[in-house]
């Protein structure tokens, strides 16, 4: 499900707008970015937590020729699911 599959199938289920509803969907996903960049966590109850971490500089192969590859240091964006949610997923 993609991001306008969402709004679409929130507008039907609430009966609001579809517009209006992908503009707080965007919103909602502008947000969380935000707080993203800013390195901050975005804990949502029962849901789960985006958070942002930080990867170390390490030295890999490149599988195709063996030959050593430098990854430089960065930033990843990880999910960790509730408790709730995983119990609902089973």
């Amino acid at each position: 499900m993609n991001r306008s599959e969402l709004a679409r199938a929130v507008a039907e289920r609430e009966n609001l707008p579809r517009k209006r509803v992908e503009d707080v969907v965007r919103s909602l996903f502008d947000e969380i970015e935000l707080s993203l960049r800013q390195k901050q966590p975005v804990t949502i109850t029962g849901f789960g937590t985006f958070r942002v971490d930080h990867q170390e500089p390490c030295m890999r192969r490149n599988p195709r020729t063996g030959a050593p590859v430098d990854v430089p240091p960065k930033f990843k964006a990880r999910f960790k699911a509730s408790d709730t949610l995983n119990a609902a997923i089973q």
